[in-house]
């Protein structure tokens, strides 16, 4: 009798002690740069005008500038944002093809990522407002953000204005980056980032809370 009385103690116990677990909250760390992180690799522009090209043209031509950021606040960078410009003479008729650029992230660290939109294809994925960024997207080291090169096999085009982009930190914490890509000036700003400390959660992308 006394086993059957005990186990029923402790069946009730089990019961009582699952009704009081708390739903999981998420507890968001923003940051805001003010004014923001911005990459412009040249010094100056020109515009390109003629029946086969229409568009602004890079001096100096081969240029490169990046930037670190910390997104989880420990003092120690987590990713790397690379704006390049670079010449290659391939088309005589269409001088803007001679012209390329490409912007990319590269995760720090072994155990931060970036997320990407498929495994063989390391081009960023792009989030919307109010997308949820979870443990299971893809993730690779480094992606691609912005493409321009006639020579390369695919182009990655970007539209100008702002961009979310999704990454997993150390500790399986999720973030989200917004970026804007400024088209007509040959740069790119690092605006604000935000990352969930609770890494049972996700976060949904562009949100607080």
């Amino acid at each position: 009798m006394k086993p059957l009385i005990f186990f029923a103690i402790l069946f009730f116990a089990l019961i009582s002690a699952c009704g009081k677990v708390e739903k999981l909250e998420p507890d968001i760390s923003f940051r805001k740069y003010n004014p923001n992180l911005r990459l412009n690799p040249v010094d100056s522009l020109s515009y390109m005008y003629n029946s086969n090209c229409f568009e602004y043209l890079p001096f100096p031509t081969d240029s490169t500038q990046s930037i670190r950021i910390d997104v989880d606040k420990d003092e120690i960078d987590d990713f790397e944002f690379t704006y390049t410009t670079f010449y290659v003479y391939q088309n005589s008729v269409d001088s803007c093809e001679n012209y390329n650029s490409s912007i990319s992230i590269k995760a720090i660290g072994a155990s931060n990522k970036v997320i990407v939109e498929d495994e063989f294809k390391q081009q960023v994925l792009i989030f919307e407002q109010g997308d949820d960024i979870e443990k299971t997207n893809t993730v690779s080291d480094s992606a691609i953000i912005f493409l321009d090169d006639y020579s390369a096999e695919e182009q990655y085009p970007l539209s100008a204005g702002n961009k979310l982009i999704g990454v997993r930190l150390t500790g399986n914490k999720m973030a989200w980056i917004k970026v804007a890509y400024h088209k007509e000036e040959l740069a790119f700003s690092i605006i604000e980032h935000a990352y969930n400390d609770n890494f049972h959660l996700g976060i949904t992308a562009g949100s607080l809370e």
